[in-house]
């Protein structure tokens, strides 16, 4: 069983929460907080294509924020050696 974590285990853990959640959905009624008193909807189950949509999709938002990080950063380091040039 230790060669199964020696590496790789953020992942495998990350990856071992993700199932546990969507197997969950398929036994756990939705709820909500709603004027005082909990609301008890019906099961809202996430499937394989929705589990691997949803993945693709954040990978997607993820890929876009750390561009716009990325763009960020460095107009910033544009703008301070602009900056520092005048000066």
């Amino acid at each position: 069983m230790k060669k199964f974590w020696e590496k790789h285990d953020l992942i495998k853990v990350s990856g071992l929460m993700v199932l546990l959640s969507v197997i969950l959905t398929w036994i756990i009624p939705q709820g909500y907080f709603y004027s005082g008193s909990i609301q008890v909807g019906e099961i809202t189950r996430v499937g394989i294509f929705d589990f691997f949509n949803y993945g693709l999709l954040g990978m997607y938002y993820f890929t876009v924020l750390v561009h716009s990080y990325s763009y960020l950063e460095h107009s910033i380091k544009y703008l301070l050696n602009v900056a520092d040039i005048k000066n």
